[in-house]
């Protein structure tokens, strides 16, 4: 871009907004612009379309007035300058509208009535905020308007002869200049609409949001009453047991893992808003008994299962190595999340299958419950946060947050997938598939 035009676009901004310094009230400044706009807008017009059809007619009866509305169509920005901006309104307005009066009775039907009208209807609702000066304007165009159709039926003031080319010349002219000046009038309002449109719509999006978490933050509080309670049963099983004098060492276990089990909780909190922050965690492989692992967490979950009367039942496929490596803990959270949530959404006195087996380079997870399963509709949200199926049936106990970050485990921690598949009154299966690493 050459400096010539920078310092042309330097200009042009630099007069456009005259007289706005110090003014912080968004209306005012957009007046105050439009009319600089029109005034330069105008001159520019004038000086080549009035300069264009003087050279064709020779006439100064065009000259003269066109000079005239040039000075005038200049005298706004110095207004504005001064801080006089409802008079810099008006003088704007009341040129526009003698210079429509003026040429459209001395250029005849040359000039599009129903155009210059419709730009002076459209300046007054602009350039005025206050409904007396709205009503005057507006009566004035009117007046103009009933004019300007008299004296082409009436002939008070004879219109200039000209020839067929060139009147159909300054039609055409006096059309693009209104044009031009509709639109320099009309496309901030586009451009503000749009921007409005585009806010109200970030701002629902947001308010959306807003009401999803106010819902997490009002549900949450029952994901983790829930597990706390499966601590208390724990502890109520462990002094059972002790006066039972049975096995107080599975018990401690337990009610250890329990406690882990919690802590996770907490740490699928954190990890959800490590995920709202864009922070990427690193991954820590380490060896694994698989098969032992899971059971712990099963044992874990089996008190709010047998609450249930739910049976959970584990096989794993001899093909899968006695250890594997893996990120115990992204792996805990997963496996812990898709059981709660299976023992959640399935029926009383039903079974939960945790199956386990073994691909050409990766192994499966599997957990497939015996609850109602989840409508088609729903599969291909039901890993979006903040979405759970429980609002089906009105169980309205989850914060739909378990699956969002299982799958962010899965797929951007572990580098596998993650799929369900479900039937409705069949129950649902989860699928989780990540890379196979052995020792």
């Amino acid at each position: 871009m050459s400096n010539l035009h920078l310092n042309l676009l330097s200009l042009i901004t630099s007069v456009r907004n005259t007289g706005t310094k110090g003014i912080k009230e968004e209306e005012e400044l957009r007046r105050i612009r439009l009319v600089n706009s029109l005034s330069m807008a105008i001159v520019s017009l004038i000086l080549v379309i009035g300069l264009l059809f003087f050279l064709l007619t020779g006439k100064l009866s065009i000259l003269l007035p066109a000079i005239a509305e040039l000075l005038l169509a200049l005298s706004p920005l110095f207004l504005n300058r001064n801080g006089k901006y409802v008079a810099a309104c008006l003088v704007t307005y009341l040129t526009q509208c003698v210079a429509s009066l003026y040429f459209g009775m001395v250029l005849g039907n040359v000039i599009e009535l129903q155009t210059v009208v419709f730009f002076l209807l459209l300046l007054t609702f602009l350039l005025f905020d206050n409904s007396i000066l709205r009503k005057v304007c507006f009566t004035v165009a009117l007046v103009i308007l009933v004019t300007l159709e008299a004296n082409y039926f009436l002939v008070f003031v004879k219109p200039l002869p000209l020839s067929q080319p060139y009147s159909v010349i300054f039609k055409t002219l006096s059309f693009f200049g209104l044009f031009c000046l509709i639109i320099i009038v009309g496309s901030p309002y586009v451009k503000s609409h749009d921007s409005s449109y585009k806010l109200k719509k970030s701002l629902k999006n947001e308010e959306n949001q807003n009401y999803a978490k106010s819902v997490f933050i009002r549900n949450v509080s029952h994901e983790i009453q829930g597990t706390f309670l499966g601590i208390i049963k724990m502890a109520q099983s462990l002094r059972a047991g002790l006066e039972r004098k049975e096995d107080i060492v599975s018990l401690s276990d337990d009610l250890i893992d329990g406690c882990h089990t919690y802590k996770r909780m907490l740490t699928n909190l954190l990890e959800y808003t490590k995920i709202d922050a864009g922070v990427m965690d690193s991954v820590y492989a380490s060896a694994i008994d698989l098969r032992t692992f899971l059971q712990k967490i099963i044992n874990v979950n089996k008190y709010s299962a047998i609450e249930k009367g739910v049976e959970i039942h584990l096989s794993v496929a001899d093909e899968i190595p006695l250890v594997l490596r893996s990120d115990e803990i992204r792996l805990t959270q997963i496996f812990n999340n898709l059981l709660t949530n299976a023992i959640k959404f399935t029926r009383p006195a039903s079974n939960i299958y945790v199956i386990v087996e073994k691909g050409e380079d990766s192994w499966q997870l599997y957990v497939r419950d015996e609850g109602p399963g989840i409508p088609e509709e729903k599969l291909k949200s039901i890993f979006d946060l903040f979405v759970t199926d429980r609002d089906l049936e009105g169980n309205r106990e989850g914060v739909g947050l378990g699956l969002f970050i299982t799958r962010h485990l899965v797929e951007d921690l572990l580098k596998g997938t993650i799929s369900v598949k479900s039937q409705e009154n069949r129950g649902a299966c989860f699928q989780v598939s990540l890379p196979l690493e052995t020792i």
